[in-house]
């Protein structure tokens, strides 16, 4: 009798965890088939719904699809859908692909949900804000910013834009050293400004270094990471040690605009000073000056003024006069130059920048200048900025590439970055349609030897570690099986 009473309890347990092993399957059928396939679909879907209780219900598990796969904005191949979800009359979207001109967003019909679908490149990086009744504001869905000129602004990533690793500040890497001098006069501009100096770790006064002198300086450092960069690809034998100096502008507007006599402070005041305090090499060969925008219109007006100070010059979204890229098909200058510019930069306070550069660039091609030019998918500002700190450094001081790691790094890095690499080849991104200097592109294909750049997509998954919220249907339906395995077993034992 007893038997025969536990060959029910065990009949009982048997059905109720097969039953349980079967609505588990069925969760998981339906689970790995996404409500939605597309914004398309989605779409489609909300208006054909009939009533606008179903349209919002649609709507909601739709936001909490994307807000899982942290995918707003909404990106689909080339596609980029902006939404906004809330009670407005009007809803725009402004950023670097339309000039910062809001673009009106369209409201589903009996919803709270606005929308816009545009076409960008699966590469592009973009910065953006919403325009909700006239004010404007960060993207409340898109938790990602990015530091500008002006505050922060939502940041775009589309699928495969490729993070820079090199602007994040890691605990394994060493960090140079930061010195200020207070209070520099000029004569020649009349004025005092704060100058900040980067010296390389380990720095030491029996050695000499390169040198680079920045303008707007104190923003490249709190809005581009410079230092940051600086310690990471030293760090990872990227680039020599060097000595940077960060030159903040007092008059802006003024003294980037092709003036001389900001010029002379450069080369007359600071330049000596620099030298006379720290251990530089005092030759223009290994002297540099950059810049992005106005920044990068002074920093040519450089090279062509004060060839002898400067042996590298790069310019970042060079806001050029038509003058000077005329001074520059004169003739060949003994001077190695770097040149980006963001293909979304064609109306920068109504100038197109992306013209301009592309101008210069066939310029620097026909007198023979050794260059590197590269476009790429970005806008005006300082996300794009400090993504191409690598490419300028690795060119002008390149490292020996023996890197000073010796630590496990996985553990360190964000999902968006991947450890580094040995080796790695990097080629620029200049469309077909402009003139290049090929020759230097060929022979330069490793300038950056162990940065490697990675998808937003690609994780890190060498640390990765089970919690409960990793129990999926899958390992429930393993234990149910297991379990009646073990029964069934048990059954035929008694």
């Amino acid at each position: 009798m007893a038997n025969f009473m536990n060959k029910r309890r065990f009949l009982l347990i048997f059905n109720i965890i097969l039953v349980l092993g079967l609505l588990i399957m069925s969760s998981l059928g339906k689970n790995s088939q996404s409500q939605f396939s597309s914004f398309n679909d989605f779409l489609n879907q909300v208006n054909l719904a009939p009533t606008a209780a179903e349209k919002d219900q649609l709507i909601q598990s739709y936001l909490s699809q994307q807000r899982n796969a942290v995918n707003i904005p909404i990106t689909e191949q080339e596609n980029c859908t902006f939404i906004y979800y809330g009670v407005a009359l009007t809803v725009q979207v402004a950023g670097d692909f339309n000039g910062w001109s809001g673009e009106d967003l369209q409201k589903i019909s009996d919803t709270n949900l606005w929308y816009i679908t545009k076409e960008f490149p699966r590469d592009a990086r973009l910065d953006y804000k919403l325009i909700v009744d006239g004010n404007w504001i960060l993207d409340p869905e898109n938790d990602r910013l990015i530091m500008g000129g002006y505050g922060p602004n939502s940041e775009l990533l589309m699928p495969d834009y490729k993070m820079d690793p090199a602007i994040i500040k890691y605990e394994y890497v060493p960090s140079g050293t930061i010195e200020t001098i207070n209070d520099f006069t000029s004569t020649y501009r009349n004025n005092k400004r704060t100058i900040e100096v980067y010296l390389p770790p380990d720095y030491d006064e029996s050695k000499q270094y390169p040198s680079f002198y920045v303008m707007d300086g104190l923003e490249y450092i709190d809005l581009a990471n410079f230092d940051n960069v600086l310690d990471y690809l030293i760090f990872n034998g990227l680039i020599q040690e060097i000595i940077v100096v960060f030159v903040p502008p007092v008059d802006r507007g003024v003294e980037y605009y092709e003036n001389l006599d900001f010029l002379s402070l450069l080369t007359k005041e600071l330049i000596p000073l620099i030298d006379s305090t720290y251990s530089t090499i005092p030759n223009r060969t290994e002297r540099g000056m950059m810049g992005a925008s106005l920044g990068g219109f002074i920093s040519i007006a450089a090279g062509f003024y004060e060839e002898s100070s400067f042996g590298q010059i790069a310019s970042q979204s060079g806001y050029f006069e038509s003058s000077m890229i005329g001074k520059y098909s004169i003739g060949q200058l003994d001077i190695k130059f770097y040149l980006d510019v963001g293909t979304f930069e064609t109306s920068i306070s109504s100038t197109d920048l992306l013209a301009i550069n592309r101008q210069m660039n066939q310029t620097m091609d026909q007198v023979g200048n050794t260059y590197f030019y590269q476009e790429v998918p970005e806008g005006h500002s300082w996300g794009n900025w400090r993504a191409h700190l690598d490419d300028i450094l690795t060119y002008f001081f390149p490292g020996d590439g023996v890197s000073k790691n010796t630590t496990t790094l996985a553990t360190t890095l964000p999902a968006t970055t991947t450890v580094p690499t040995t080796t790695t080849t990097t080629t620029t991104t200049s469309p077909t349609t402009t003139s290049v200097n090929t020759t230097f592109q060929t022979s330069t294909t490793t300038i950056k030897p162990t940065t490697t750049k990675s998808s937003i997509n690609d994780t890190d998954t060498s640390t990765t570690t089970q919690t409960s919220s990793d129990i999926t249907p899958i390992s429930l339906l393993g234990v149910s099986l297991g379990i009646l395995t073990l029964l069934k077993r048990k059954l035929r034992k008694s």
